[in-house]
C-alpha cells in the first residue's frame, strides 16, 4: 500500500476543511431563506429581522471557526487563535471603525422597531421593500425589482411606510346624468389599463375606479384610488390628471377644471 505524503495529508485536511465550512454556511443560509419564505405571510416580521442578522452573524462564526482549524494543521494553538482574535479584532476595528459602526448601527435599527424585514422604508433616497438586514448591509427591493444594498453606517433618515396604505386619489364631480358618468367612467378605466401598461414599475397594486358616491354636501363624484411607490404622484398630478380633464372635456365642453381635484393619503392597514 502506497504511503501518502503527509504534506498532502496536510493540504487534503485543509482543503476539507475549507470545503465543509463553506457548505455548511451555504447550508444555513438555504435553510434561512426557506424559513423566511414559510414565515413571511405569517407577519413575524420582528421575527424574521432578528434571524437575518443572527444569520449573519452566525455565517461569520462558521468561517471564523473553519479558520482556526486550518491553523490547528498548521500546528497553531486554538487556544492562541481565539485568545489572540480579541486583540486582533481591536486592532483591526480601530483600522476599519466603519464595520463596527455598520454592526452597531443593525443591531440598533432592529431593536429600536425603525424597520423590519417587509416594511416598505425609504432610506438615503432609495425606496424599496427591505429584504434583508445584515451585520453591514440592508437590502431592500426596489419598483425596478432590483436589489439595493445600504451600508448600515450611511443610515441616518429613515422614511418608513408600514403603518398604512398609501393612496392616491382623482375625484371627479359628476352631474346627476347617467350618460355623463358611464362616459367618465370608460375614459379613467381606459386611461388607467394605459398608463398601468406604459408606467408599470410606478404602481404598487391595481388602480381602483370606484361607483360614483355622494359626499356630505350632496356633491357626486367618482373616486379614482392610485396605489403608487412613494414619491411617484407626480405621474398621476401632472400627465394623468391633465390628460383625464381633457378627454372629458372633448365630451363635456362644460366641464370645469376644479371639478377634477387630487389628493394623497396614507390609510390604516
Amino acid at each position: 500500500m502506497m504511503n501518502i505524503p503527509f504534506e498532502i495529508k496536510k493540504i487534503v485536511i485543509i482543503l476539507l476543511i475549507a470545503i465543509c465550512g463553506h457548505v455548511i454556511a451555504l447550508i444555513v443560509k438555504k435553510i434561512h431563506r426557506k424559513i423566511i419564505r414559510k414565515s413571511h405571510n405569517l407577519r413575524k416580521t420582528k421575527w424574521l429581522s432578528l434571524s437575518s442578522l443572527g444569520l449573519s452573524i452566525l455565517v461569520f462564526m462558521i468561517y471564523f471557526i473553519a479558520f482556526g482549524q486550518i491553523l490547528k494543521e498548521f500546528d497553531i494553538s486554538l487556544t492562541t487563535y481565539f485568545a489572540s482574535a480579541s486583540v486582533i479584532g481591536l486592532a483591526v476595528a480601530f483600522g476599519s471603525q466603519g464595520v463596527v459602526q455598520d454592526v452597531v448601527t443593525g443591531v440598533t435599527l432592529v431593536f429600536s422597531d425603525l424597520l423590519d424585514i417587509g416594511d416598505l422604508v425609504e432610506i438615503g433616497g432609495q425606496t424599496g421593500y427591505v429584504e434583508n438586514i445584515a451585520m453591514r448591509f440592508i437590502t431592500i427591493q426596489n419598483s425596478n425589482k432590483a436589489s439595493v444594498y445600504i451600508p448600515n453606517r450611511s443610515i441616518s433618515n429613515v422614511i418608513n411606510y408600514s403603518k398604512g396604505n398609501i393612496h392616491y386619489y382623482v375625484d371627479v364631480r359628476i352631474s346627476p346624468k347617467a350618460k355623463q358618468t358611464q362616459i367618465i367612467i370608460n375614459i379613467a378605466a381606459e386611461m388607467v389599463a394605459d398608463y398601468e401598461e406604459q408606467y408599470s414599475s410606478y404602481f404598487i397594486g391595481k388602480t381602483t375606479i370606484q361607483n360614483p358616491v355622494i359626499n356630505k354636501d350632496q356633491k357626486q363624484f367618482i373616486r379614482i384610488i392610485f396605489k403608487l411607490w412613494p414619491s411617484r404622484y407626480g405621474l398621476i398630478e401632472g400627465n394623468f390628471k391633465q390628460e383625464l380633464l381633457s378627454r372629458i372635456k372633448e365630451q363635456d365642453p362644460s366641464f370645469a377644471d376644479w371639478m377634477l381635484s387630487c389628493a394623497a393619503e396614507i390609510s390604516g392597514k
